[in-house]
């Protein structure tokens, strides 16, 4: 679960910002009994053009410099109204019984500090803080100067060794899960598959492809939808086999095969449809599928209609795109933190709150899931937004699973730029 997320001169971020979403800041900040995990539902709210999306963007931008390697020159973005300086992103992480803090600072030349450090919780006994390494900069065309932390002898050669391949612009965290440095592997896969990030305007890729896996998507599907009373009855699946003539070359079947089976949730998207492989019914191959889904409508007087996924409403749309968070089934469950901006899009407030409290309830679905909504909305701390939409979720969440730890959260513009603060 994400614990704290921390940005500096970066878009609209001046001075520090911090989402401190840790249980003993929380509770004095709030006054609410501690608990010992952060909060499972964290609603952000702001006016437009206050920063949602730019928080969004931070996070993003930590985890693309740290899983997809170096770049030239680096993308800071850094405030226009501040002196030059360097971008800090800070994270804090929960990964089971250990804590995980991660720090990275930049210029578009070169990584100027990076730090890892984690904290467990034995069963019996104080908390233990281990330092893993602390980087900073080197001289001009040298490898950066790294000091190992708390490590054995041989951890600590390998780390060095690791600093020597390690270029100016690139995170050492990179090169370490790029060569698959054990030390690393937790947080490196917790940002890589734990964590998800949503926009509005991101289409819903992959449905198809994980129906043709796991039947019961469909009934969930289906259900899922039902929550808006849009006329859907059901959700269906198109399967059709795909000849080896649809391909140029007996080459580019081989290519799209080996992409196909590379990870047990492999697909590949067409104008017509996601492709997926299915083991053949005979031998050891396998056959190459195109699926897609459709939607049947109730009609007057009885009568239904079958119609392609893409002719679905906004809402429903909307809904879809939300459908994982809410699936718990299948080999990889769902990601314990989701992100999403622009939560409420084009979705009823009661839509949205009954979907918030299924999320907060759903004895299905593994625990340590959390989400955190980014809601246009006027401030709730303002005098007149005591009837604001994120009050009034927070009220109604409240009255609904008063057990889980649920906040509200306000973003504003200020001099310094854009700063968070914790309502309630």
């Amino acid at each position: 679960m994400l614990r704290c997320f921390s940005v500096s001169n970066y878009l609209c971020f001046g001075s520090p910002l911090t989402l401190d979403l840790r249980p003993s800041s929380a509770t004095e900040q709030s006054g609410a009994s501690a608990s010992v995990e952060p909060p499972r539902i964290v609603l952000i709210s702001g006016a437009g053009a206050s920063g949602k999306s730019a928080l969004l963007r931070a996070l993003g931008l930590l985890r693309n410099l740290t899983l997809a390697g170096p770049r030239a020159p680096l993308p800071c973005a850094a405030h226009r109204f501040l002196p030059p300086g360097p971008t800090r992103l800070a994270i804090e992480v929960q990964i089971e019984a250990a804590t995980w803090e991660y720090e990275l600072s930049f210029d578009p030349q070169q990584i100027l500090h990076e730090r890892l450090s984690v904290r467990a919780a034995p069963a019996a006994g104080p908390v233990e803080t281990r330092s893993l390494f602390s980087r900073r900069a080197g001289e001009p065309g040298r490898p950066p100067l790294v000091e190992p932390g708390e490590l054995s002898p041989a951890e600590g050669s390998r780390l060095r060794l690791l600093a020597q391949s390690t270029r100016a612009e690139q995170p050492l965290l990179n090169e370490g899960l790029r060569r698959g440095l054990p030390l690393f592997v937790p947080l490196g896969m917790w940002l890589r598959d734990r964590l998800q990030l949503l926009l509005p305007e991101a289409k819903f890729v992959g449905l198809a492809a994980r129906a043709a896996r796991d039947p019961a998507l469909l009934d969930f599907l289906t259900e899922h939808l039902s929550v808006a009373d849009l006329g859907i009855v059901g959700l269906a699946l198109q399967r059709e086999p795909v000849p080896s003539s649809y391909f140029q070359s007996p080459e580019e079947l081989d290519e799209v095969t080996t992409e196909l089976t590379r990870f047990p949730d492999s697909f590949a998207e067409t104008p017509e449809g996601e492709l997926i492989a299915q083991p053949a019914a005979r031998g050891p191959f396998v056959d190459i599928e195109r699926v897609r889904l459709t939607q049947t409508i109730a009609g007057p007087q009885g009568g239904r209609a079958e119609l392609a996924i893409d002719e679905l409403p906004a809402t429903a749309r909307r809904l879809l795109h939300l459908a994982p968070l809410f699936y718990g089934a299948g080999e990889h469950g769902t990601p314990p933190c989701a992100i999403l901006d622009d939560v409420g899009g084009s979705l009823h407030p009661q839509i949205l709150s009954s979907l918030l409290a299924r999320f907060a309830l759903d004895a299905d679905l593994p625990g340590g899931r959390q989400l955190i909504g980014l809601l246009q909305d006027s401030p709730p701390t303002d005098p007149d937004g005591e009837n604001s939409l994120g009050r009034r979720l927070l009220s109604t969440l409240r009255a609904k699973a008063p057990q889980v730890g649920i906040q509200l959260w306000a973003l504003r513009r200020t001099s310094v730029g854009s700063q968070l603060t914790v309502v309630i």
